[in-house]
C-alpha cells in the first residue's frame, strides 16, 4: 500500500545545467571490454586468495596430476588450457592477490579460479565530452501531492545570482526600505521540512547542476536522487566553507566545476576487478572534479565514504590498473590538454591506511585542489 501511494504521489523534479559549464569542455572517461579474458592479464588483474587457501590449493594441484581427474570434478569450468594455467600459477603466489576471505574449500577455491580465467576486464579507451553521463538532476523524484513549496525554494535558489544582480543594478533606484525587503528574500541557501525531515537548497557557483539537494539523513521518505549520506553532506559543507577562504587553493586553477554522481542513474565509473563476486564491478565514485590551468587539465575522482577496508583497496587497484604508471598519474593528450586523472578517498585518520595506499586517501579538504608532484614544482599550488 505505501509502494501505491508512493506512485500516486510521485512527483519528477528536473534541475539546471550550471550555464557557466555550457562554456568549457569536462571530459569523463570512456572503457571498452578486453578482448581477451583475465587469463592473461595476470600482471594487472590479480586473483586473490588467502595464504591458507594458496597452501591448500598448491598441496591438492601436487596431489591430483591426472588432468582428467579435474575435468570430471570441475566439468564446464575446466578446459585444458585453464588446467595448464592453474598448474603454471599454482607455483608462484606472486602471481596472485593476498586475500583475507578463508574458503578452506579446495573445490570451491579451483571452481572460483577457473571462472576468473574467463573474466574480461575493461579497459580505458579515451575521454569524451560529458554528455548524458551525469543526469540524475533530471529525474529527481519527489512524493509529495503539493510540490509547490520545495519547487518556489528550489527555483528562488536556483536564480540567485540573477536576482542578486538585478537588486545591484536598481541600488539607489527604489528606496532604502524595498531594497532592504528584496534582499531579505535573496536566498543563496534555504531549506525544506516534511514530517520532520529535512533537506537544504544550496547554490554552490561551480557545481555542474544547480541547486544543491542535500541532507544528512541516510533515509528520507519523500525525495530521491539528492545527497543524502552524512559523509556526502559534510564533505559538501566543509567544501563550501573552505572556497570562503580568501587563500583556496582552487583560486589558482583558469576554471574549476565539480558534480555529484549517482550510481542508479550516472554513467561515470571506474571498472574493477572485485573478488568477492569474482566479476568486473563498477565503481561510482560521489564526486568529481574538474580544475584546469594553462594546457594542464585534472579529473579528480572523491569519494568521502570511502572504506578503508578491502573493498577500497579493490578500487583503488582497478584506478591504478587504467590510470597510473609506476605510482604517477598517466598524461592523456586530449584536444590539446595535458589530462591526468586522480583518485582521493575521504579517512578519518589518514595515518590508518597501509602504506601501499596511502597516497590515494585524504583528511584535509585542499587536499582535493592540490597538485602535489602532478604540477611539476613538487609543491601543493600551482606556479604562477
Amino acid at each position: 500500500l505505501d509502494k501505491e501511494k508512493k506512485k500516486e504521489d510521485e512527483n519528477i523534479l528536473s534541475l539546471s545545467v550550471n550555464p557557466e559549464t555550457e562554456k568549457y569542455q569536462l571530459f569523463v572517461p570512456m572503457y571498452k571490454r578486453a578482448s581477451l579474458p583475465a587469463m592473461f592479464s595476470h600482471e594487472t588483474l590479480k586473483f586473490e586468495i588467502s595464504d591458507k587457501d594458496f597452501e591448500l590449493l598448491q598441496k591438492y594441484i601436487n596431489r591430483v596430476t591426472d588432468d582428467r581427474i579435474l575435468l570430471m570434478i570441475f566439468g564446464d569450468h575446466a578446459d585444458p588450457l585453464k588446467m595448464k594455467l592453474l598448474r603454471e600459477n599454482v607455483t608462484d603466489k606472486s602471481k596472485f592477490k593476498t586475500g583475507d576471505r578463508d574458503f578452506r574449500n579446495v573445490n570451491i577455491i579451483v571452481q572460483r579460479l577457473f571462472d576468473y580465467f574467463n573474466v574480461f576486464p575493461e579497459n580505458f579507451e579515451g575521454l569524451k565530452e560529458l554528455a548524458d553521463e551525469i543526469k540524475h538532476f533530471r529525474s529527481i523524484k519527489v512524493y509529495l501531492k503539493d510540490i509547490t513549496e520545495i519547487k518556489f525554494k528550489i527555483d528562488r535558489v536556483n536564480f540567485y545570482p540573477k536576482l542578486y544582480e538585478e537588486l545591484q543594478k536598481g541600488y539607489g533606484q527604489i528606496s532604502v526600505e524595498e531594497y532592504l525587503e528584496k534582499a531579505r528574500n535573496l536566498k543563496k541557501e534555504d531549506e525544506f521540512e516534511f514530517n520532520g525531515q529535512r533537506i537544504t537548497i544550496k547554490h554552490i557557483a561551480n557545481h555542474y547542476y544547480l541547486p544543491l539537494l542535500l541532507t544528512d539523513r541516510e533515509k528520507i521518505e519523500y525525495i530521491s536522487h539528492i545527497i543524502k549520506t552524512p559523509s556526502e553532506f559534510k564533505f559538501v559543507n566543509d567544501l563550501d566553507k573552505y572556497l570562503s577562504e580568501p587563500d583556496n587553493l582552487f583560486r589558482d586553477f583558469d576554471w574549476w566545476f565539480f558534480s555529484k554522481i549517482d550510481q542508479t542513474l550516472d554513467e561515470v565509473y571506474v571498472p574493477y576487478y572485485n573478488s568477492k563476486t569474482n566479476s568486473i564491478s563498477r565503481f561510482y565514485p560521489d564526486f568529481i572534479f574538474w580544475m584546469k590551468k594553462r594546457e594542464d587539465y585534472f579529473i579528480r575522482f572523491v569519494d568521502p565514504k570511502g572504506t578503508e577496508h578491502t573493498d577500497a583497496e579493490r578500487k583503488i587497484d582497478g584506478f591504478k590498473r587504467l590510470f597510473m604508471k609506476d605510482e604517477k598519474e598517466k598524461v592523456i593528450y586530449q584536444n590539446g590538454f595535458k589530462v591526468r586523472i586522480k583518485l582521493l578517498l575521504r579517512a578519518k585518520d589518514v595515518a590508518l591506511a597501509s602504506e601501499q595506499y596511502r597516497q590515494y586517501w585524504f583528511d584535509d579538504i585542499k587536499k582535493v585542489a592540490s597538485l602535489g608532484e602532478s604540477n611539476g614544482f613538487g609543491t601543493d599550488r600551482i606556479a604562477p
